[in-house]
């Protein structure tokens, strides 16, 4: 994990992570290395900076790779707006060779991922129900008939997702042309000997493509922040992404925004943001959500009890006992609404605004530094709490401006500076008028 921060005003961008990561083998066996590199410039250039969190590598492919090959290959090549990079990128990607072969790989996690969660999953219906009946065996017939029950109730759930890409009949055949006899391989491997129908085999076919089209927990996050060429003000857009499918970008944006004529300063934690919003919002989402589903489930609970008195004490028609209830329902309902938009007033108006508003006049090296605390706040609770110090290390501090381009704060390098004066003499090395500087 790891906790990244984009702060933005009109002077520029101050971007901030730390170096923690975390490699798990299972649930019981993790390590956590404070090496990771998650801050890069996007154009050796251009404005233009990215950040990445959440998995390290697109399909075992590092991020880093990526990120330094398609820089070499961007060249000087500039673009009028930031989306214009985004989307340059994010084609580069789909058309890059090492991502098409990489499909294989790709399918094969998907497989495995979806397959594992199955068996448990089913191996746990059949545990709780040889626990209710531990006097009676389960028979071959049974465990048939609820593993076609399971399977099916897995297509239609899964059906109903919504894809982050979509594949064309065309295209969805040629995946199955190829990968079918994978797929049904490993599919009697991790379900063994369970009695599995044709029909059973083709749904969780299916159900495989799909969850190859749609973004999982295991997603990178992207964030691409900076200036185009017609830019006066910086932007940022957030992404996740999973992989690359039949040439095309399983991913979701998930967030962007601009300073313009009305925004002047945005804060935008990624990650493990909790305490970064805390500061900023004087509760975390996590505390003001569990707040206002105990106020509801208090209110519904109050509701009730009104509705029970009417009924025993007050002798009236039941028409008239619940026009009495719909009403006592309504006035919570606005009562709860109420006090939600007096929290979010007093957020507004007690924490997060007077950041906001000296946040818009804030300087470069300001920015960077309140980037780079923002990474430290959250990098010390996890030091002074029994959590795993997932967001740890040094922290590298990056600040993008219009005139001064991709700026480095603070960085760490996993070579002594003093005795590499060849890789930053080579950065912007030129031989013959072509880029042949090193990644």
């Amino acid at each position: 994990m790891t906790t990244e921060i984009a702060i933005l005003n009109r002077s520029g961008i101050a971007l901030a992570a730390d170096s923690a990561a975390t490699v798990s083998q299972s649930d019981k066996e993790r390590k956590i290395f404070n090496t990771a590199n998650k801050v890069f410039s996007l154009s050796k250039y251009a404005p233009v900076g990215v950040m990445v969190f959440g998995s390290a590598q697109l399909m075992r492919i590092p991020w880093e790779t990526l990120i330094k090959m398609y820089r070499h290959g961007l060249g000087k090549k500039s673009f009028p707006s930031l989306e214009e990079y985004i989307g340059h990128f994010f084609d580069w990607l789909e058309k890059t060779k090492c991502c098409k072969e990489a499909e294989d790989i790709y399918l094969q996690q998907i497989t495995t991922m979806f397959l594992v969660g199955c068996r448990t999953e089913f191996d746990g219906i059949i545990k709780n129900v040889m626990e209710k009946n531990p006097l009676t065996s389960v028979t071959p017939e049974q465990v048939s008939k609820m593993l076609q029950e399971f399977v099916a109730k897995k297509f239609s759930d899964f059906k109903k997702l919504k894809r982050d890409v979509e594949l064309s009949p065309e295209e969805e055949g040629a995946l199955l042309a190829k990968y079918r006899g994978k797929m049904t391989a490993s599919i009697k491997r991790f379900f063994e000997n369970l009695p599995l129908t044709e029909k059973d085999i083709d749904e969780l076919i299916a159900i495989i493509i799909i969850a190859a089209c749609t973004c999982h927990e295991n997603h990178s996050g992207i964030v691409i922040a900076g200036y185009g060429d017609e830019n006066v003000y910086p932007s940022f857009a957030q992404y996740i992404i999973t992989g690359v499918l039949c040439g095309k970008n399983v991913k979701r944006k998930m967030q962007a925004d601009e300073i313009g004529s009305k925004t002047e300063a945005i804060i935008a934690p990624f990650a493990q943001n909790n305490d970064v919003y805390t500061f900023i919002y004087g509760i975390g989402p996590d505390l003001e959500k569990f707040m206002k589903s105990t106020l509801k489930g208090m209110v519904d609970d109050f509701s009730n009890k009104i509705s029970d008195a009417i009924k025993s004490e007050i002798k009236l028609g039941v028409d008239k006992k619940d026009a009495i209830f719909k009403i006592s329902q309504k006035m919570m309902d606005a009562s709860i609404d109420i006090i939600t938009k007096e929290l979010d007033r007093v957020k507004s108006e007690k924490y997060s605004s007077p950041i906001i508003e000296a946040t818009k006049f804030l300087e470069k090296n300001e920015l960077a530094m309140m980037a780079e605390t923002f990474v430290n706040m959250v990098s010390f609770r996890k030091q002074v709490t029994m959590a795993s110090e997932t967001v740890g290390g040094p922290i590298d501090v990056a600040v993008i401006t219009k005139g001064d381009g991709f700026v480095w704060i603070k960085r760490k390098h996993y070579f002594n500076p003093e005795l590499n004066h060849h890789f930053f003499k080579n950065y912007f090395g030129t031989e013959n008028g072509d880029e042949k500087s090193s990644l």
